[in-house]
């Protein structure tokens, strides 16, 4: 063999493993960015943070992160989450001072001399009440804001209606938990006066979708549902370049009213049949079948008649397990609320009403002051 066939064989070995190399070094570049991406520069979304950048970290590291995260927050709500050793501390009575100054002039000179003390939104700035101290079930819940009469929107101008419900809507339990997940769903509506009165507001403004609604009221003339059934087809039109989605407010459908019970009798914690009476307690465990598995909201407004029922609830360790959230309008005896014609529930005090609903949370019952 020649000298130039050598160096020729040498030359075209040479290339090919020159070729090799390259082909070597190149699937070890695309491996190490494939890698950097994947560790490092994976997008991510996690419903959690709400992460949603590019340069978010990879699975392990997020995994980490996020358990990280998790047990923090746990951590940071542990003691928060943990229920009051004492009934009184469910009292909320650190505003005692203005409770005893009653109203007018002595009352002003108190919240004038607490008001140059510290800076506290919650007087009359917000509409929402501050969280109570004490958690009830787990769940934060409002303070029982007695110098406002459990009324916070009307006390403070901020609506002309007594009746306004705006500030319970942060509290609600079926904002914290899911109630929808229960194959029955029941609201029970104790003193439903007119449909408009709560019946309606339960069902528009509640986060659940009840299966069943039970009312009672004894004035046959208050109660007024719809005569007619709303027709949610009908008012459905094309989206406009206002957003619009219907042609009228909607109003209450069929299927909806067809789950409406009315019961004429009064709410108690007997049965009396000649008096028109329905013992509450035996009407949700025995008639209904309510058990701690179902989802029930009670709504109470029996003017006076919830004192003796309540007290009945709280010696039955049953109710507070079946009844996921309670509200209460409890009625008692203060010029506030002479106006209203509240002196006939005279000796009854607006501290004996904080301490009913007190013990109510004390005893486990998720409970507000319904106005």
């Amino acid at each position: 063999m020649s000298s130039m066939g050598v160096i020729g064989e040498l030359c075209s070995a040479n290339k090919k493993l020159h070729v090799r190399l390259l082909y070597c070094v190149m699937a070890a570049q695309f491996i190490y960015i494939a890698v950097d991406h994947f560790v490092y520069h994976n997008r991510i979304e996690d419903p959690l943070l709400g992460c949603a950048c590019e340069y978010c970290p990879g699975p392990v590291a997020w995994a980490t992160a996020r358990a990280r995260l998790e047990t923090a927050i746990a951590e940071s709500y542990a003691e928060e989450r943990k229920p009051c050793k004492l009934r009184e501390d469910y009292y909320d009575e650190s505003e005692d001072e203005e409770n005893e100054a009653g109203s007018g002039e002595q009352l002003v000179q108190v919240m004038k001399r607490k008001s140059t003390e510290q800076q506290d939104a919650w007087r009359q700035m917000k509409w929402v009440g501050q969280p109570a101290a004490c958690p009830v079930r787990g769940k934060v819940i409002e303070k029982l804001d007695i110098q406002k009469n459990f009324r916070r929107g009307y006390a403070l101008r901020f609506v002309d209606d007594v009746e306004d419900k705006t500030h319970l809507l942060p509290w609600l339990l079926g904002s914290q938990i899911d109630l929808n997940r229960r194959h029955r769903r029941v609201y029970i509506d104790l003193g439903a006066n007119r449909f408009r009165t709560s019946v309606e507001w339960f069902l528009r403004m509640y986060p659940c979708d009840f299966t069943e609604v039970h009312a009672f009221e004894v004035n046959r003339r208050s109660w007024r549902p719809p005569r007619s059934a709303f027709d949610e087809v009908s008012n459905s039109m094309p989206g406009s370049n206002d957003s619009l989605l219907v042609r009228k407010k909607a109003g209450i459908a069929e299927w909806m009213l067809q789950r409406v019970h009315v019961y004429y009798k009064r709410a108690s914690h007997m049965d009396d049949e000649a008096g028109g009476l329905v013992n509450i307690t035996r009407f949700v465990k025995e008639e209904l079948g309510l058990r701690r598995e179902d989802a029930v909201v009670v709504k109470m407004d029996i003017e006076g008649n919830e004192w003796s029922l309540l007290k009945a609830w709280m010696e039955d360790p049953d109710m507070p397990l079946i009844v996921d959230e309670l509200f209460v309008e409890v009625h008692y005896a203060h010029p506030s609320m002479r106006a209203f014609g509240w002196d006939e529930f005279s000796p009854i005090t607006r501290q004996d009403a904080r301490r009913l609903l007190g013990d109510l949370r004390w005893k486990g019952f998720y409970v507000h002051a319904w106005p």
